[in-house]
């Protein structure tokens, strides 16, 4: 999201700028003053703990660490972080370190302990002391395993001791004399006269080789040794002379350093082994010799250290900065680009009170002086090209036509002529007029006289021709245009703001104009001018133009206080250009398909190869801002020159040197970012992933840059949250992130004129083992089975809630019908016996004896009816049937009864409730049929419904009707009361209620001339034999 991206104009929040423009188109540091060396002086003044320094080394990650006699520091180019006796070292002077595979730094010290730091952190390894302090050196490390001696001053021997990647000492040696050093897997040892080579084993140490004639050693009065692989060079502090031998074959030479050219009053300091050579240091000069004792090159330091400070150790670090450290001056570093750019003396004289006024196409810039009001051309190299004394302010120069050069005063434009006078350019005998484009006097053409006139032509800044007779100027009074005609001048207001720029791009043919708000673009062929106001560019997130150019590819670059925009009209595209530095103020140049980019961190250049094609930029740095602390202009020529005016006088340049000079960000701009955790340092670029404990809550950015100024400001935005956070101590809070997730973190830093490039990293927090997402899904599918265990169990609870309450439903069910149906029993039984006693009383012995005979059959079909709630339909039928022909005996035969049954009906299989139609039945023959006489007839049919589920039961019979019925009941009440209506209808509501059974009762009543009820009962939701 932050890189170098080819996208359509509407693709993003720029577009509407584009859309527009498109349109129009279309339509503290003490620093060397030598111009040769560019050097930090680091000194206990800004922070380091002493000024005696005895080493500097540059770990793996590019961290410079500086060893001194009260402490270690670790540094960034920006802080110091101190690690000494207060922080846990066995003791705070330490000479220098050793950084193993495994980025261990062993430190070289006097001291109880052996240690290390790794990951900013001391770490003590328990080993065997003799109880006094004792002098710790790494001397190598073989297959993993590190070989450090501890000696001490009571006792001449060393102790070896072997220690692996756990910091574990996996063997020692004890009481070994004269360990020289281990080489390979080999431990030297002084035996005099010879040296022996022994090897380490298990079993102890065994002789393999020995170098006679350890005498001739002995003989040559040295005192300290250094080894470069198998060669060795002893000497003796103070003295002159080297004694090189060859270990392996025994050969030796004494050398003087007169002969590598040391004066009469050098003395050898000391001797150090640097990238398999002898570096001799002296109280003058450093000398570099090969491991086979010849000499490579001899270099005074004098004239890098000042005040005739001591060198005690020469590094060049991985960007070739050079690091110089001494005895009593602290620490020096050299930075690698030199002699880019060169200081006009001569000029801070010549110009001291002058500013420039403009710069024309033939690369010629102008000045104007306003203490000794002279105007004066120069070329980019700084030579005087004219002067030539103007008595009035000069506010611009511009190229004129037909080659001419224009001098824009505070009210007037005049030209200059071959002799350097001025001559007046604009004839103001012709008659002046004003048009104003906007407000009330749109387009109003007003003529112009007296005061009017030198006002319309006051405090123009800029102005540029665009044709013999046309030209434009910004300033004061806005945008406007001047038309010279044959006998009047035409000044035209185009735009009433203020701007401060005016770049005419002659490819499209459109002048662009803009202040730090404001960006405009005008059509000289139609005079049709657009704008975009500060309201518009803040809302996309465009703040402080401060600078347009172009090239000959149609290119407009647009420079904003914080991003670089190239523009193609052409093509309709835009780009935006990262660069590594803040350009708020600074200055933009195209020279030859180059663009330029100069402020106070120096100048940064790419070149252009065709629209919107640019390359990386590269950087020549003002290091610390050693050569000015302010840009005041930049200077150019066609050939490549460059003059900078500063607030320390003028340097000069040309493209060619930067171009040498400067390098890529990996070499001369060394940025590194690095996220540090509780158990490691990361160096990270795009897309690592940084792992850590669960429970992280922080970790911490830092960032490496040994060009930078000033204080850090980290910005970092974590993914999921989409939202920019700030922190000058580089804390990240990832308390949010949560376990075993990728989360992305982009970030960036700057400084006072430095910007990083955009970086992107993942954090991964290393999850326990249930927060996986192996266990979650374990979790997971026990939570449902759970669920599902509780779900059933609810389930057979509720099942069995619900079976106990429909038992105890059906027990109520039976006991009440049980109840309805013993009020039935009584009712028939009492009906029955009154027919038999009927015909007793007739004398109809036999006509009785029958009767009760039908009726005992009956009574027990109707008892085993009774014990169910429900029948099928044919035992219900053939019940009715011997009720009716019991009933039809009582009444003599009075009546006559049919049964219809429809065929789809399975009378076998179909269930009603038990005992439902006798009641109606009887109803229909006692209260019906028993007053009509004879020709009575009861009519019994069954039905299928609208469905399969439901049956209609007729009941219908030609007696005297319900109405006559009750006329006679009110007549004889006394003789008995029916309950067969009231019975049927309790035993309805009773299926209604608990069985779910829908039954209806319709009586109707036969109209006249025909007479009798006919009872019609619906029964729904029907229950067949299973």
């Amino acid at each position: 999201m932050w890189y170098d991206v080819y996208t359509k104009a509407s693709n993003m929040s720029l577009r509407l700028i584009f859309i527009l423009l498109l349109q129009l188109v279309a339509s503290g540091v003490h620093a060397n003053t030598q111009d040769s060396l560019v050097l930090t002086h680091l000194s206990i003044t800004n922070d380091l703990p002493s000024d005696h320094v005895y080493y500097v080394y540059q770990d793996r990650h590019g961290y410079i660490w500086i060893f001194t006699d009260n402490g270690i520091v670790k540094y960034n180019g920006y802080t110091f972080k101190l690690f000494n006796s207060s922080t846990g070292l066995p003791s705070s002077d330490v000479w220098n370190c050793y950084e193993d595979s495994y980025g261990r730094k062993w430190l070289g010290t006097y001291g109880y302990e052996v240690g290390f730091i790794k990951n900013d952190v001391y770490n003590k390894v328990a080993i065997e002391t003799k109880g006094v302090a004792t002098k710790i050196r790494t001397l190598n490390e073989q297959a993993g395993y590190v070989y450090i001696t501890a000696s001490s001053n009571v006792h001449i021997n060393e102790d070896l001791y072997v220690i692996d990647s756990t910091n574990n000492v996996v063997k020692t040696f004890h009481d070994i004399t004269n360990l020289t050093n281990i080489i390979g897997d080999s431990v030297l040892m002084q035996q005099a006269p010879d040296i022996v080579f022994y090897k380490p084993t298990p079993a102890g140490i065994k002789s393999v080789h020995r170098v006679k004639d350890w005498a001739s050693i002995a003989k040559a009065n040295t005192s300290t040794s250094q080894f470069v692989g198998y060669n060795r060079i002893h000497y003796k502090r103070g003295g002159d002379s080297l004694l090189w031998l060859d270990l392996k074959t025994g050969q030796s030479a004494t050398k003087s350093i007169r002969e590598f050219g040391a004066g009469e009053m050098e003395k050898i300091y000391l001797i150090y082994a640097l990238n398999d050579r002898f570096n001799v240091i002296t109280n003058r000069k450093q000398y570099i010799l090969s491991k086979e004792f010849h000499l490579l090159s001899a270099k005074p330091y004098q004239n890098i250290l000042p005040n005739h400070a001591q060198l005690t150790y020469h590094f060049t670090d991985k960007s070739n900065n050079e690091w110089y450290t001494t005895s009593s001056k602290g620490c020096y570093l050299v930075y690698a680009n030199r002699n880019v750019f060169a200081q006009k003396h001569d000029l801070n004289a010549a110009l001291a009170n002058a500013h420039k006024v403009g710069q024309l196409r033939d690369g010629s810039s102008w000045w104007y002086d306003e203490v000794d009001l002279q105007l004066m051309a120069m070329d980019s190299t700084g030579n005087i090209l004219m002067r030539t004394h103007i008595g009035e302010n000069v506010m611009a120069v511009a190229d004129g036509p037909n080659n001419s050069v224009l001098v824009v005063l505070i009210d007037d434009i005049r030209r200059i002529t071959r002799n350097a006078t001025l001559e007046p350019w604009i004839d103001h005998s012709k008659q002046f007029y004003e048009i104003n484009t906007g407000g009330i006097n749109y387009n109003k053409r007003r003529e112009l006289t007296g005061v009017n006139k030198n006002e319309s032509l006051k405090s123009m800044s800029s102005i540029h021709c665009y044709s013999k007779d046309k030209m434009y100027s910004i300033g004061f009074y806005g945008l406007r245009s001047i038309i010279s005609y044959q006998d009047s001048m035409v000044i035209k207001v185009i735009d009433a703001s203020r701007y401060t720029g005016l770049y005419y791009d002659s490819t499209s043919d459109r002048y662009w104009v803009y202040n730090k708000g404001r960006l405009g673009v005008l059509n000289p062929a139609t005079d049709e001018f657009k704008v975009l106001d500060n309201e518009i560019l803040n809302t996309l997130n465009l703040f402080a133009l401060n600078g347009v150019s172009g090239d000959r590819f149609g290119n407009i670059f647009l420079q904003f206080a914080h991003q670089l925009i190239v523009y193609n009209a052409a093509i309709g595209l835009y780009k935006v250009i990262a660069i590594n530095a803040s350009i708020a103020d600074a200055k933009m140049a195209i020279v030859n398909n180059v663009i330029l980019i100069a402020d106070v961190f120096g100048v940064a250049l790419a070149d252009v190869y065709g629209p919107l094609r640019v390359s990386e930029f590269r950087y020549t740095p003002n290091v610390k801002t050693q050569y000015y602390n302010r840009l005041h202009s930049l200077c150019h020529s066609a050939r490549g020159g460059l003059l900078m005016h500063t607030n320390k006088g003028f340097f000069s340049t040309d493209i060619q040197k930067l171009k040498s000079g400067s390098g890529n960000k990996s070499q001369i701009w060394s940025e590194r970012m690095f996220v540090q955790t509780s158990a490691s340092v990361v160096r990270v670029d795009v897309d690592d992933t940084i792992r850590v404990t669960s429970e992280t809550d922080r970790i911490s950015l830092d960032y490496i840059n040994y060009l930078g100024k000033g204080g850090r400001m980290y910005s970092y935005m974590l993914n999921k949250d989409r939202e920019w956070h700030q922190t000058s101590s580089g804390e990240l809070f990832i308390a949010s992130v949560a376990p075993g997730v990728y989360e992305k973190v982009y970030c960036r830093v700057e400084d006072n004129i430095w910007k990083s490039k955009h970086y992107s990293f993942y954090i991964y927090k290393v999850p326990y083992w249930y927060q996986t997402s192996v266990w979650h899904t374990i979790f997971l599918l026990a939570g449902i089975v759970l669920l599902v265990v509780i779900l059933l169990l609810v389930i057979l609870v509720t099942r069995t809630t619900i079976a106990s309450s429909n038992e105890k439903k059906r027990m109520q069910v039976e006991l009440e019908l049980r109840a309805i149906h013993a009020q039935i029993n009584p009712h028939f039984i009492f009906n029955t016996l009154s027919s038999a006693l009927y015909f007793i009383n007739k004398k109809k012995i036999d006509e009785a004896y029958n009767h009760v005979s039908k009726f005992s059959r009956l009574l027990r079909s109707y008892l085993k009816a009774s014990r169910n709630r429900y029948t099928v339909l044919s035992e219900e039928l053939e019940i009715l049937n011997n009720y009716v022909e019991l009933q039809r005996v009582r009444f003599e035969n009075k009546f006559d009864y049919i049964v219809e049954v429809d065929k789809r009906i399975p009378v076998d299989s179909i269930q009603i409730p038990s005992l439902l139609l006798q009641p109606l039945v009887e109803n229909a023959i006692n209260h019906g049929l028993f007053h009509r006489g004879d020709g009575g007839l009861l009519k019994l049919k069954f039905e299928q419904g609208k469905s399969s589920n439901e049956l209609n039961c007729y009941i219908d019979d030609n007696g005297i009707g319900r109405e006559r019925a009750k006329e006679l009941k009110r007549e004889s009440v006394a003789e008995y009361e029916s309950y067969g209506s009231k019975l049927t209808e309790e035993l309805i509501d009773l299926f209604r209620k608990y069985e779910q059974m829908d039954i209806e009762v319709d009586y109707i009543d036969k109209q006249a001339p025909e007479t009798g009820t006919i009872v019609k009962l619906t029964i729904r939701n029907m229950r067949y034999v299973a």
